[in-house]
């Protein structure tokens, strides 16, 4: 038996390398259809006729291929750079062959040798001379001008030619037209503006990312190998049940979200990525969370009545759903997209490290974690809950005192002892009903960590002002956040239980103003715009 693997890789920096929407749409087509109709075109013109070529796995910008003779896959691996140079310029990727004695075996062979080699891409013509034009946002040789005269590199134009294109339009919405979608996040109006509300241009670079797929992925490889016949035929029916649950749970989620919203015009979103168990989409900010509960609450269902018979069919002994975990980065829409989307997997990959040593019986929690892009470039969570969300204080006894303005990953369903969704958006929902207490609770968290003891004044007085029946009800939705039986009501903020020789305390306060201001922001423009 012989296979042959490959994997796109940096797709994310492909997709964002100029920061231009129309261009990440079109990057984003041309991707989508790598494993679709280009790869077809490739068999076809290899002369694979009679289907001596079959997948294991075929979505995601990444295919396995195998094959009982050596020559359609020797035929297909020299093809492949050429047209990969053709339909993605610049676009890096992995691409290996392997053999042994059954599918297994050559996968294991060809997976070896694909780890053991960099991710390459085909060179880029024209190469840039000493005098060639270049194009400012890549670096690289121009290709053609843009109808501001600017130049464009080869990949950027591919891109633009491809921004019309529908093949990602519709696994999210079945028939979609291109027309219906928006290319331009300026605001100005006109042609296919993001359809803001009013003068509020918020958007949310959205990253979901499916739990616990790679321990799956080893239980089915434990239990293939005693069905050696079957090895291929299992893969590739997992690879399409968490396919077609991502599509149906992303359609789900425009349908239930977007469509009450739309009123004819364009949807308030532009969907990115979507393969494997994966999702990026850039949307409007008021509508991130509800769309990203929808999609992953949906994901659940769908993995359930999918995947969930095929891992008992074949005695793998896992919780029956897939969960899932997402990072939302809001920004303003004139912001870099790069920088948004690098946090928002970042914000993803944090809240599964804080679900995942907590599962319930083999199961992760699906959880949510958010912040608002900041002044600085950074990208990283570590960086960004250092140097933005945490602040120091130095207490009377010298002892360090850290505040943090977040408790992290909000999870979508309750949880024993994680924060939940729900009483978040409780919390919200307390601070849309006194919006003049809201201003107050902002100064607050401003001056925690610069002046804690006017934080602590400016607190008490808040909560004399606003009254009891206030200050009750805050106390009590403040509790549940942090999950706490007592609370400290000098300042919104408990004591987290981690060791080390910091005392730390986070608060809820900050997320739920997050939210507040993205919600509260376009329900003024809808009732100003009335």
């Amino acid at each position: 038996m012989h296979a042959l693997l490959f994997e796109a890789a940096s797709i994310q920096q492909y997709l964002f390398a100029t920061g231009r929407l129309r261009e990440i749409v079109g990057a984003s087509e041309l991707v989508e259809a790598l494993c679709g109709p280009v790869l077809d075109a490739a068999i076809t013109a290899v002369g694979d006729d009679s289907g001596e070529i079959e997948f294991a796995r075929r979505a995601g910008a990444a295919f396995y291929a195998f094959s009982d003779a050596p020559e359609p896959l020797q035929k297909l691996a020299a093809a492949w750079p050429l047209l990969m140079a053709q339909w993605v310029p610049g676009l890096e990727f992995q691409l290996s062959l392997g053999s042994g004695d059954s599918a297994e075996a050559a996968q294991r062979d060809a997976r070896s040798r694909l780890l053991g080699t960099r991710a390459r891409s085909v060179q880029q013509s024209p190469l840039p001379g000493p005098f060639s034009r270049r194009s400012p946002r890549t670096g690289l040789a121009a290709a053609a001008v843009d109808r501001d005269g600017s130049p464009l590199d080869r990949a950027s134009v591919r891109k633009r030619a491809l921004a019309e294109g529908a093949e990602l339009l519709n696994r999210f919405v079945e028939g979609a037209r291109a027309r219906d979608w928006p290319l331009d996040l300026s605001g100005q109006k006109g042609g296919r503006a993001f359809p803001f509300v009013g003068a509020y241009s918020d958007i949310a670079v959205v990253h979901a990312d499916g739990n616990g797929l790679g321990l799956v992925l080893r239980r089915l490889e434990e239990a293939a190998k005693s069905r050696p016949d079957a090895w291929i035929g299992m893969f590739r029916g997992f690879s399409e049940a968490v396919g077609e649950s991502t599509v149906q749970a992303a359609r789900r989620a425009v349908a239930e979200v977007l469509e009450p919203v739309r009123d004819g015009g364009l949807y308030a979103m532009r969907p990115v990525l979507l393969g494997g168990d994966d999702l990026s989409v850039i949307i409007r900010a008021d509508l991130a969370v509800p769309f990203t509960v929808a999609f992953i609450s949906a994901f659940e269902e769908e993995t359930a009545q999918r995947l969930g018979p095929k891992l008992a069919e074949w005695g793998i002994d896992q919780p029956s759903r897939l969960t899932a975990c997402a990072g939302i980065a809001y920004m303003a829409a004139s912001q870099p997209l790069d920088m948004a989307l690098g946090l928002a997997e970042s914000l993803c990959k944090a809240a599964k490290s804080t679900v995942k040593p907590l599962a319930v019986d083999g199961e992760v929690a699906s959880a949510i974690q958010m912040h608002r892009v900041g002044s600085t470039s950074a990208v990283a969570w570590d960086d960004v809950w250092e140097n933005e969300v945490s602040t120091r204080d130095s207490g009377a006894s010298g002892q360090g005192v850290v505040f943090q303005n977040s408790l992290g990953a909000w999870c979508v369903q309750p949880h024993h002892s994680l924060p939940s969704l729900a009483d978040l958006q409780a919390l919200v929902a307390f601070i849309d009903a006194h919006p003049a207490a809201a201003g107050g609770l902002r100064e607050v968290i401003g001056l925690v960590g610069r002046d804690s003891a006017r934080a602590r004044f400016r607190y008490r007085r808040l909560r004399q002002v606003a009254g009891s029946s206030f200050t009750s009800s805050l106390d009590d939705l403040l509790k549940r956040c942090c999950g706490c039986e007592t609370l400290d009501e000098s300042l919104p903020y408990a004591e987290t239980p981690v060791d080390t020789a910091d005392l730390r305390f986070a608060s809820p306060v900050p997320d739920a103003l997050l939210l507040a201001t993205m919600q509260s922001r376009a329900l003024l423009e809808k009732e100003l715009a009335r």
